[in-house]
């Protein structure tokens, strides 16, 4: 679920292209929708780090034959935390830097 909601959040708003930049820069957004196109662009790099995490949930079915309450237990809290925390912290650094509008910064 982690995995697809930070993919189609991301799409979404790479999908709309150049729209949410500013009029002055070529778009028919405002520095808000441009600021938030940064911000869910940022958040889609959580989904490699769910795919590491499918991977090493894989590895430990597979290779280790770890249990589903072996893993439940031990180690699911971290396939999420890890991904949402991560990059939870870098997109909301970016809103405090301001760096997501730096191409049109006037």
């Amino acid at each position: 679920l982690g995995l697809c909601t930070f993919d189609m959040l991301s799409s979404l708003w790479l999908a709309l292209g150049k729209i949410p930049v500013p009029r002055y820069d070529g778009g028919f957004g405002t520095r808000g929708t441009c600021t938030a196109q940064g911000f869910f662009a940022t958040l889609g790099y959580a989904v490699p780090y769910y795919n590491a995490s499918l991977c090493l949930y894989y590895l430990m079915v597979i290779k280790y034959k770890k249990s589903q309450s072996w893993i439940k237990k031990k180690l699911e809290i971290y396939f999420h935390l890890v991904p949402i925390i991560v990059n939870l912290s870098t997109a909301v650094t970016g809103l405090y830097l301001q760096i997501y509008n730096l191409a049109g910064n006037r």
